[in-house]
């Protein structure tokens, strides 16, 4: 069979399949009205087996339709296998009228554009929404199209939009990677459109995120430096109207700020500094970090010398005492900051072989001698083509501390003390256990009236020789006097309490032996010995009794028991008080360079309830006559607030936390003073008007009246929760009895 024949049947086939689908079944040809397809009709041609898809496409486009598809329609029939020559013929339909198609009119359809011009980020989005009007009603279901003049990314960009119930159609309009701009027009297919139709898209740069200039490092042969630094976006878009900083990496100055102009561009004019080898410069923007511009210094060492650390002398073995400082000059004779110093050593080792110069050109290395004590140490420092050499000559042990001994010596008998104790000094760094070096410094600490460092030295001598005359004579001779027995008293009064001035605390103690302390007391008020026991004004009579222990190699520990009984005031007149009996452990310990911290606890048993306390305090040096005092405790006890308080909460314990902090200071001449502040939390389970805040400031005077006396002041400010602030003044005098030395 032929082609012509097989055609004819294809065709006739076509027609009746077309008045099957169309007519419901009969065979009778269609009117205008009749042929047009509806949607059912183009789901059974899709759905059927019949017809190819091309053959589908062809009905289409000889029948039309009789609606208008949406995009929920499109998207129907490309789910039943529409390609686009399908979607083709239904966008060119024209719907027919009478036995033979007709073309449609054309509809005229108002749009209006909800803006005439837009701003994309580059490789980003934007939306932009037209609104359709058919007939004076919304033009529903209209399918939008909206063309570039331009390409983007190499090809001409188109959107498509179908509009809703209400006539309004969305675009997602995306951008290209091109900073830019062009027209937008708006299209539909089969329609002709009234209202503005185009809009205009602007494609802005994204965030900075690098440098398109310079394109590479920089030389450097003045004090200053035109740049012109370009900044573009990911996409390499310049960016313009960005304000940037320009910050110089080593040492973080900001050298030079400006505003990119239109094509991203800033001239700007840096200082730069004399750095041998590369520096940097940081571009910032206020989003951070834009890149960083490579400078390349042509300021080359032309000199290197050793400036300091020349004239020492070495131990074997040891570290060198002094450092060893290299200095790099450029041309100029101006320090390079930066260059790469190489140290050669023979008979030594470098902590680092290789530095770099600072600011000043100076590069500092610290050294450790060999042990060869036949030769120097012998330094060659590089730098660039500039070399420097040094010795430094390693001398036995015996013999520097020989010389020092006798440098010392010299220094001693022309009456350069200073000069003297360094040698001295410089003499025991080399050999701790030297007993000349001991003694010979005691002696000279004597003579200079310095008692308590010169028996230091002493002692250190008696500890490795314990015969030698002359420690023993030097020790007796500064050895200070050791305190016996002291007594304190103090008198005073209590504001806001109506209780009448007298005896506020007595302390009695007494020192059998160096290392222990017996001591009582009496306290009414003042608790100088546990001051967290003051919260409130109510004179609490106590006494105690202890007993501390000073242990250790060096001494420095105290061990310290306490037993004592406290008295509640009476409420009235006929009442005798209540009793507690209390138990006190404190722990002291010196640590090396002269700092003390103790810490403890306080137990205290009434009749009917437990209170308690833990408490540390620390004393730090600074100088030698100043020490700071921090303290810190916490506990649940009833305090110093009784009078005025209901029954059930006068003895009931309350939670406070205290911290603060006393400033010692004590001249030589033998006065001093001892301010003092606290802070505090109280927290009652029983009574919440005892809850708050607590506030105590405390200040201590005293001047010494000749060495074995003196007298005292105290006031102290409260501030308690819940009862009145108060006020109490105090003042005490002090005595001591000393041993007896045997010059």
């Amino acid at each position: 069979m032929n082609k012509s024949v097989m055609s004819g049947v294809r065709l006739i086939a076509l027609s009746g399949a077309l008045a099957a689908v169309v007519g419901l079944g009969s065979p009778a040809p269609l009117d205008a009205q009749e042929a047009a397809l509806r949607k059912s009709d183009i789901v059974r041609l899709l759905s059927g087996s019949t017809y190819t898809v091309a053959e589908v496409a062809t009905i289409i486009g000889t029948n039309c339709l009789s609606f208008t598809p949406t995009e929920r329609d499109y998207n129907d029939f490309r789910s039943l296998g529409a390609d686009a020559a399908v979607v083709s013929a239904i966008e060119g339909c024209v719907s027919v009228e009478g036995p033979a198609p007709m073309p449609r009119p054309v509809p005229t359809i108002g749009v209006e554009l909800e803006a005439d011009s837009i701003v994309v980020v580059a490789g980003g989005e934007a939306s932009l929404t037209v609104v359709g009007q058919l007939g004076g009603r919304p033009a529903e279901g209209v399918r939008f199209v909206l063309r570039g003049s331009e390409p983007v990314d190499g090809a001409v960009p188109e959107w498509r939009a179908t509009s809703g119930f209400d006539g309004r159609a969305t675009f997602r309009v995306s951008a290209g990677t091109q900073a830019g701009s062009q027209l937008l027009t708006l299209s539909v297919a089969g329609a002709r459109l009234t209202g503005a139709r185009a809009v205009t898209m602007v494609t802005t740069a994204a965030e900075p995120s690098g440098l398109f200039a310079p394109t590479g490092p920089l030389s450097v042969d003045s004090e200053s430096l035109d740049l012109r630094v370009g900044v573009q976006d990911t996409h390499g878009n310049p960016v313009a109207d960005l304000a940037v900083t320009i910050v110089r990496g080593s040492d973080g100055e900001t050298v030079g700020q400006g505003t990119t102009g239109a094509d991203g561009l800033l001239s700007i004019s840096v200082p730069t500094v004399k750095v041998a080898g590369e520096q940097a410069l940081d571009v910032l923007s206020a989003a951070g970090s834009v890149g960083t511009i490579t400078l390349q210094s042509d300021a080359r060492p032309a000199t290197i010398a050793f400036v300091a650390g020349t004239s020492q002398t070495g131990l074997p073995g040891r570290r060198l005492a002094e450092p060893v400082v290299v200095t790099v000059s450029d041309r100029a004779g101006d320090p390079v900051e930066g260059a790469l110093v190489i140290l050669d050593v023979s008979n030594g080792t470098p902590d680092d072989p290789t530095s770099r110069t600072g600011a000043d050109g100076r590069a500092v290395v610290r050294l450790t001698a060999g042990d060869d004590e036949s030769r120097p140490i012998t330094l060659r420092a590089l730098s660039g083509g500039a070399a420097a050499m040094l010795e430094i000559p390693v001398r036995t042990r015996a013999g520097l501390l020989a010389e020092s001994l006798s440098r010392g010596d010299r220094f001693r008998a022309t009456g350069n003390t200073a000069g003297a104790i360094a040698a001295y000094q410089e003499a025991i760094n080399i050999d701790p256990e030297n007993l000349e070096a001991w003694v010979s410094l005691g002696e000279t600490r004597a003579a200079a009236g310095d008692l308590d460092d010169a028996w230091f030295a002493f002692q250190q001598a008696l500890l490795i020789n314990p015969r030698n005359a002359a420690a023993r004579q030097g020790s007796l001779d500064t050895r200070p006097p050791r305190t016996l027995f002291a007594l304190d008293v103090w008198g005073g009064k209590t504001s806001d309490n109506g209780r009448d001035a007298g005896i506020r605390s007595g302390e009695a103690r007494i020192y059998p032996t160096p290392n222990v302390e017996i001591y009582f007391t009496y306290e009414n008020a003042l608790n100088l010995r546990h001051p967290y026991l003051t919260r409130g004004a109510d004179d609490v009579e106590g006494f105690f009794g202890g007993v501390g222990l000073r242990w250790g190699s060096d001494r420095q520990y105290m061990t310290s028991f306490e037993f004592g009984k406290r008295e509640e005031p009476p409420i009235v007149l006929a009442d005798i008080g209540t009793n507690q009996n209390s138990f006190t452990f404190t722990q002291d310990i010196r640590m090396d360079g002269g700092a003390e911290v103790n810490f403890g606890g306080w137990y205290g048993r009434w009749f009917d309830q437990d209170d308690w306390t833990v408490f540390a305090e620390g004393r730090f040096g600074s100088g030698s006559s100043l020490t700071i005092i921090p303290s810190v405790s916490y506990g649940d006890q009833a305090g110093s607030s009784f009078v005025g308080l209901t029954s059930l909460a006068r003895r009931a314990p309350e939670k406070e936390f205290r911290g603060g902090v006393r400033i010692r200071y004590e001249s030589p001449s033998g006065w001093g003073v001892e301010p003092g502040i606290a802070f505090g939390s109280v927290t009652s389970d029983l009574d919440e008007s005892l809850d708050g805040s607590l506030f105590d400031a405390t200040a201590r005077a005293w001047a010494s009246i000749g060495k074995q006396a003196r007298i005292q002041g105290y006031v102290r400010r409260q501030s308690p929760p819940g009862t009145p602030s108060f006020w109490t003044v105090a003042l005490g005098i002090g005595f001591a009895v000393q041993e007896k030395v045997e010059q």
